[in-house]
């Protein structure tokens, strides 16, 4: 038989669809408040996709219009479906004919709405309502009849930085790719969807224009080959139905056996105080020996492998890369305790 498919940005706006498939008409219904069950491993996380809903637009013989609709400002708690009934012969019982498939279409309209009062729009944008938990796309344009202060709501912008691994510091090589994700997202927690980001590594290159996904995410990427500490901004200019945001976030690019040997210092630093005769001449492993001989409660095999990194990234001129810097790093905080 014939199929259709329906934008998901077209039903998240305008909620309710009419069309014909197979010279059949139907009626798409689409409500926020289903998560989607990929890209996280938790539900109470995952982000609200929202659910559609598929039916016969007819009653009793009668073609059924419904519409997203309300007053100039808000939706009404109740009917927001209306009944569309083309001209009755005179004679008909209007009780049975237009009372009751009006009454039924109030009732389901009245409990949709009831089950979410939080989607209760806040404003009339571009001719269509917009509801707190529905992604609002950026550029709309709100009526003059909406003062500025009421239509405008604060929005919010993340920067986060994918890293190799979990528990790690914001750390990368140089020559490394910086990946970052950035979310926009209104007062309520819902995307932005279609916004404008400006990306910029602050002092190193020039600035990217990203736009947001369906999710209100974009994604950046950076290398650098020179180590420093670098600050990753984003902002958005604000449009009709937000204000302006910006964030930034601080990272630090290093080279890998540089590093290691800077993780050891600390750790000497740690060591001294608690063994008498450790000194800066004190090679690794007599510190290692005396750590364990005076009885220094550590971690004995977090205490090796921090020993051998060492070893490998002073004494040797085999290259050093993020593997060896994570093996260090993990030693090096369960020693300390970090």
């Amino acid at each position: 038989g014939d199929a259709a498919a329906f934008p998901y940005s077209a039903l998240a706006t305008e909620r309710v669809a009419h069309d014909e498939v197979g010279g059949e008409e139907i009626v798409v219904f689409f409500e926020f408040g289903t998560s989607t069950a990929l890209g996280t491993r938790s539900i109470a996380e995952a982000a609200d996709v929202g659910a559609t809903g598929v039916f016969r637009p007819a009653l009793d013989g009668e073609r059924l219009t419904f519409t997203f609709d309300g007053d100039s400002r808000h939706m009404p708690h109740s009917a927001t479906f209306v009944l569309a009934v083309q001209p009755l012969p005179a004679g008909f019982n209007w009780l049975l004919w237009v009372g009751l498939p009006a009454l039924v279409a109030v009732t389901v309209a009245a409990t949709l709405a009831r089950r979410k009062l939080m989607s209760l729009p806040e404003a009339v944008v571009g001719g269509r309502l917009r509801s707190r938990t529905q992604p609002v796309a950026a550029g709309d344009e709100v009526p003059d009849d909406v003062e500025e202060t009421e239509a405008r709501q604060e929005a919010s912008l993340e920067i986060v930085l994918v890293k190799a691994a979990t528990g790690l510091p914001d750390i990368w090589g140089t020559g490394e790719d910086v990946h970052a994700t950035i979310n926009l997202t209104d007062r309520e927690g819902q995307p932005i969807v279609g916004a404008s980001i400006t990306a910029t590594l602050v002092g190193a290159d020039e600035p990217s224009q990203l736009v947001t996904d369906e999710r209100g995410r974009c994604d950046v990427s950076r290398t650098r080959d020179e180590p420093g500490e670098y600050r990753l901004s984003a902002e958005f200019e604000g449009d009709d139905f937000h204000l302006p945001a910006s964030v930034s976030h601080r990272f630090r690019v290093v080279d890998f056996r540089e590093e290691i040997v800077s993780l050891y210092g600390v750790f000497l630093e740690w060591a001294a105080p608690r063994v008498t005769g450790i000194t800066e001449q004190s090679t690794p492993r007599e510190v290692e020996l005396m750590l364990v001989s005076e009885g220094v409660p550590v971690d004995q095999k977090s205490l090796d492998e921090l020993i051998s990194r060492f070893e490998e990234a002073d004494y040797s001129e085999h290259p050093i890369s993020r593997r060896h810097y994570e093996a260090m790093y993990r030693a090096w905080r369960t020693v300390l305790g970090a």
